[in-house]
């Protein structure tokens, strides 16, 4: 591939990148008034036309990473992994 046909794709991954960043924030911005409004009915589930928003309370269970490391250090090295990754950028 040629300097130039790269500038392309380089432009239009970058145009279509800024594209999905605007549409994420619309998207959480009508998520955000959904939830506002089940709230503000004091409900968790309403049927609107043929679907069903939901925002209701849930319980999660997570694992303390920092806490064990202070209290297990040498275990908690025993079973570190270092995987080797790439990163893409373009600036």
């Amino acid at each position: 591939m040629s300097i130039p046909e790269l500038n392309i794709l380089v432009h239009d991954y970058l145009q279509l990148d800024s594209e999905i960043k605007q549409k994420t924030i619309e998207a959480n911005n009508i998520k955000e008034k959904l939830k506002s409004e089940l709230e503000a009915r004091n409900v968790e589930e309403l049927a609107v036309g043929e679907h069903i928003v939901r925002y209701r309370n849930v319980v999660s269970s997570t694992f303390n990473l920092s806490a064990f490391k202070d209290q297990f250090e040498n275990l908690y090295t025993l079973f570190i992994k270092q995987i080797p990754s790439k990163k893409f950028s373009i600036s």
